[in-house]
């Protein structure tokens, strides 16, 4: 193929350049083809109007302009004449993710992950949190007003009932990848990558800069992908994914770090116990744990010493075995539980 002659048309409606702000910038130029031989296709017909003077080819600039881009080359063949074609350019500022991605990557597989975000409220139940003394009446320059991380619980060492629940704000983030087939970590189920949580931390870049998800914060759901598709010749498969992110909760006095927010920590605490195990061939004998009077059955449980049976008397009870005060926080036993299961390996995942 060869080009005869191009022109720009510039009559009426031939050129048109608009600015709102509905839709930014927005550009119409129109060229008149000549070629020689009518064999000549519209690929042929772009492909010279490329290698014109005029240069524009799929994302070009607009002459003159810094950021109006061609995003549409439309030939058109003359009614009358096969050698002679009409080729309107279409330009403007406005680009969605996909038109930015094609217009530096032809590979649908090499284009990098995309990101986008929003917040969520939940509801959970506080069993540790910063705590006063007790008070008659509130003062900000009184004991009552010094907070430290304590068992939600009252006077007695009760925890309350019901307990508290606070709207808590968390960070909920999308990704998208183009993969050339699906990755192992999402079609084996025995790598616990459902509802994952790190095991190391790792960098991801959200909203076009590199941050980091600590060990343990995210953890994985909404695992999806879509059919085979394919783009310029290459086949690939939408895959997308969401990770949630959640802030562990204050250290205690004396602790250098916290569980991880999506473990579970609970008080060791029951209302009955394991009495004389040995003594009966089928196991356990369990046992109700009764108040001061030995006659009622406890209606709230109390707390354990880690090893099943009620905290001994001299970790805040009196030598008649009723307490006299709460129990030091110092001696209450906790329990922390993974529910998610054990942690993954994030760096398998297409994060860029």
């Amino acid at each position: 193929m060869s080009i005869v002659s191009v022109r720009e048309l510039d009559l009426e409606g031939k050129r048109k350049y608009y600015i709102s702000l509905a839709e930014g910038t927005v550009g119409l130029r129109t060229f008149e083809i000549v070629t020689s031989t009518p064999a000549d296709g519209e690929p042929e017909v772009i492909a010279g109007l490329g290698s014109s003077g005029y240069a524009v080819t799929p994302f070009s600039l607009w002459p003159g302009s810094t950021h109006v881009y061609c995003v549409k080359i439309t030939p058109t063949r003359e009614l009358r004449d096969r050698t002679t074609w009409y080729v309107t350019a279409d330009y403007k500022t406005v680009f969605n993710i996909i038109e930015l991605q094609r217009a530096t990557e032809d590979d649908p597989t090499a284009r990098p992950t995309t990101s986008s975000g929003q917040s969520r409220t939940i509801m959970m139940p506080v069993r540790r949190c910063l705590r006063t003394n007790f008070y008659k009446t509130w003062s900000e320059a009184g004991p009552g007003a010094t907070f430290s991380l304590k068992q939600a619980a009252n006077s007695a060492s009760d925890p309350l009932d019901p307990p508290i629940e606070i709207p808590v704000t968390e960070w909920d983030f999308s990704f998208s990848k183009n993969v050339a087939a699906l990755p192992t970590w999402v079609t084996d189920s025995s790598l616990n990558y459902m509802n994952g949580v790190n095991n190391a931390d790792q960098s991801v870049v959200v909203g076009g800069a590199t941050r980091t998800i600590p060990k343990g914060f995210g953890k994985i759901s909404n695992v999806g992908f879509g059919e085979t598709q394919q783009e310029n010749g290459i086949e690939y498969i939408p895959l997308h994914w969401n990770v949630t992110l959640r802030e562990p909760r204050q250290l205690a006095s004396g602790e250098s770090t916290a569980p991880g927010p999506w473990d579970v920590e609970r008080l060791d605490e029951g209302m009955r116990t394991i009495a004389n195990p040995s003594s009966s061939s089928s196991g356990a004998i369990w046992t109700n744990i009764r108040d001061s009077s030995g006659k009622q059955t406890i209606s709230l449980p109390v707390p354990f010493n880690g090893s099943g049976q009620p905290l001994a008397p001299s970790s805040g009870a009196s030598s008649s075995g009723i307490l006299s005060s709460p129990i030091p926080e110092a001696n209450l036993y906790w329990a922390c539980y993974r529910p998610f299961g054990p942690r993954v390996d994030y760096s398998v995942i297409p994060w860029t």
